[in-house]
């Protein structure tokens, strides 16, 4: 089907991920696909970015945050936007707490790769996010910072600190977040899908420890039958050396139950080391 768009989903491989990652059912998809095709003007799948999704369909003026959206998701051009890349950002970004959100404001901070930044580059994208709204909070967070470390360079650990001491600095970001939440499917309902998400991932990990109690003591349960056995036959070898034809017969049975033993232990020994949800 390639990029066009049809009354039929478009095969592509973000949104079978995104469906996998952020457990989006087929029919929210057809939803996104109907929004996605109100606001393409050229009805191929060939939705302008900047024009159509960020200003007409989210309502957001162009900043350093909508021009980084290409390059911090990946997308094949920096104009257009493929139902697939469409998908993609709106469930990555919607599904994304709002504490995540700093992962995307450190990709616009750090534009040279190289793991940190300057004062300069600090004041310089808060001034360009707020564009160039007055703000008071900058220097003062700033101040916070070199509290902790005072060499005038700061990494992505210390932009989580200043976001959790001065969360209003991001306030952009959380309103593109939101924007992208609402003008999509509606709070409520991102809301709604992430109880839903969190229900299912508790259900599956108590099932997991259900599973791993059962099999803890059904492994007890055969230990103890194994020593029960086994003290039987030791008592039954005692007894054969009063009947030596029968030892050959004893030893066997008793070689039976080590080699059961032994691989009962290695396979609580893998349940151990399994990963618990």
């Amino acid at each position: 089907m390639g990029n066009e768009v049809s009354n039929h989903l478009p095969s592509d491989p973000r949104i079978e991920q995104c469906m996998k990652t952020y457990d989006i059912p087929a029919q929210t998809i057809k939803v996104l696909l109907e929004i996605y095709k109100r606001f393409d003007s050229s009805g191929k799948g060939r939705m302008f970015m900047m024009e159509e999704f960020f200003i007409h369909l989210l309502e957001v003026p162009r900043s350093p945050l909508t021009d980084a959206m290409p390059g911090f998701m990946a997308t094949n051009s920096n104009v257009f936007l493929t139902f697939g890349e469409f998908v993609d950002i709106v469930c990555t970004f919607a599904c994304t707490e709002r504490m995540e959100l700093t992962k995307f404001a450190w990709y616009i901070l750090d534009s040279r790769k190289v793991g940190t930044v300057d004062t300069y580059d600090m004041k310089r994208f808060f001034h360009r996010i707020w564009r160039h709204r007055p703000y008071t909070t900058v220097p003062q967070a700033l101040v916070y910072l070199n509290t902790i470390d005072d060499d005038g360079v700061y990494n992505y650990p210390e932009l989580e600190l200043l976001h959790v001491r001065y969360p209003f600095l991001f306030s952009p970001v959380y309103q593109l977040w939101q924007h992208i939440r609402s003008r999509t499917l509606g709070e409520s309902w991102w809301a709604a899908h992430k109880t839903r998400r969190a229900n299912a991932k508790r259900h599956q990990h108590e099932r997991a420890n259900e599973l791993v109690e059962r099999l803890n003591r059904e492994h007890h349960e055969a230990q103890d039958g194994i020593r029960t056995t086994v003290i039987r036959h030791k008592i039954d070898v005692r007894r054969s050396r009063r009947y030596p034809w029968a030892i050959p017969t004893a030893r066997k049975r008793l070689t039976q139950i080590a080699a059961v033993e032994a691989e009962l232990e290695h396979q609580f020994l893998r349940l151990q080391e399994a990963p618990h949800f």
